[in-house]
């Protein structure tokens, strides 16, 4: 365990909490691909049938000795219940498998405080010091609806018949409200989401769309570092959203995921996000950016050029909905003449600094074949982007991701680019993961 100073202050790059989780699991999305132990991705061959639990055929494995642990672990316990699942062919939400996890644990597990490195001397907390937004999720009809529903489900999949022995419905609202609250996206090396894990000690970090400090993993394991030098354990903020999100689509997020409204300094701010997230102006010699809100309608402040109203009503429409663009262009990756065509139009719409076109860029990247030379550039607009916006030095997982995918990717017959963005990818990782996360140990050392 690692004691704070006196004074309480958190350096920038101090590792503030290291976790196993209480429950996790692979995301429904990727059981068939990841290691339902340590998340791995697993091998394509033979389907992965020889990786597959014999009993359940649901659960995989990369290795007999993931198997075992898993076994010992929950899955002896939760097996039958997954074998009706994959007969009936039902994948239910991550929230669900959570909650089975759970309901599968002894009671003293429910006592027993969670398994990690605190920086805080504060006490360890148990299952029971979870909280979760109870009064604003019982206004919500379809939360209300839903956990009835739940219950039986679950009663089913726990092989349950006496409605005596099932959990009450209070019990089960507030589970669903801990996990709901309270659980993580658990991200794999490339800032891919492949499990969801609750963390009991984790879970006492707010929200802030504009946070000083940052959650990795290794494996299901949880690290919380610091970004930025903080002054107090009480002030530490990560972000449970993406951060480079317009404001509605994070607050949307935000109240759907963990029923509470945002008003950190970025979302009492809409003219200034607007400004953010801004539109290209119709002026091809202005650079200057639209604001994506009401003013796309009025004329440019810097050049007095204004957009046609169905430019900038199909532009707005662009920005609300770009997620949906997003997986659009990227199932496009098969004919890259049409996916490239496609990602044009929304470059001409969108001003260059906009953040969005920084996810663009990077989706760009990663579905681009092996042989493109284009790669290297894309990953390098985005990191520009994130570059402008992060607060200066640029410390972000993102960002140093971003970063170590352009060096990789870097196909030019001069090393001094590959070389500029591996040493500032090292520089970032070191920070957000620590020196010996297994990511940065592979990294070369300069």
């Amino acid at each position: 365990m690692t004691a704070t100073t006196k004074s309480g202050m958190i350096k920038r790059g101090d590792l503030i909490l290291a976790e196993e989780p209480f429950v996790y699991t692979v995301s429904g999305n990727q059981v068939d691909s990841r290691c339902s132990n340590c998340l791995k991705s697993l091998q394509q061959d033979d389907n992965n049938t020889k990786s597959r639990c014999a009993a359940c055929k649901y659960s995989r494995y990369c290795s007999s000795k993931c198997q075992k642990i898993d076994w010992k672990r929950s899955h002896k316990a939760e097996c039958p219940g997954f074998k009706l699942l994959e007969e009936r062919g039902f994948r239910p939400p991550d929230h669900f498998f959570l909650m089975l996890k759970i309901l599968l644990k002894s009671e003293e597990a429910f006592e027993q405080t969670s398994i990690c490195e605190p920086y805080h001397n504060s006490p360890r907390r148990t299952y029971e010091d979870l909280i979760f937004h109870e009064d604003e999720m019982r206004l919500s009809k379809d939360v209300m609806d839903y956990v009835p529903q739940l219950r039986l489900i679950l009663a089913k999949y726990l092989g349950i018949d006496d409605p005596r022995d099932l959990p009450s419905e209070q019990v089960i609202f507030e589970m669903f409200g801990k996990v709901k609250c309270n659980s993580y996206g658990i991200l794999d090396d490339d800032l891919i989401t492949c499990g969801v894990g609750l963390y009991l000690n984790a879970s006492v970090f707010d929200h802030s769309c504009r946070p000083n400090a940052c959650q990795i993993f290794d494996g299901a394991r949880i690290y919380i570092r610091a970004t930025e030098d903080i002054a107090d354990f009480s002030e530490v903020r990560i972000s449970y959203i993406d951060r480079f999100a317009p404001l509605k689509q994070r607050q949307d997020h935000i109240f759907e995921g963990y029923f509470f409204t945002c008003t950190c300094s970025s979302c009492s701010n809409p003219s200034k996000d607007a400004e953010m997230f801004a539109l290209r102006c119709a002026n091809p010699k202005c650079d200057h950016g639209i604001p994506c809100d009401q003013r796309a309608y009025l004329p440019c402040s810097a050049c007095q050029t204004s957009l046609a109203p169905e430019v900038a009503d199909a532009t707005l429409l662009t920005v609300a909905n770009f997620s949906k663009t997003l997986d659009e262009i990227a199932k496009k990756a098969g004919d890259l003449v049409e996916m490239r065509a496609a990602a044009a139009t929304v470059e001409r719409s969108l001003h260059p600094m906009n953040p969005l076109l920084a996810s663009l860029y990077s989706t760009l990247g990663r579905v681009m074949p092996p042989t493109d030379e284009n790669a290297e550039e894309f990953f390098g607009k985005a990191a520009d982007i994130y570059r402008h916006w992060l607060p200066s030095p640029a410390v972000d997982p993102l960002m140093g991701w971003t970063c170590l995918e352009a060096a990789y990717e870097s196909r030019s017959g001069d090393p001094a680019p590959s070389r500029r963005y591996l040493v500032e990818a090292q520089q970032i990782l070191h920070i957000t993961h620590g020196p010996d996360h297994p990511l940065c140990r592979k990294l070369p050392r300069f």
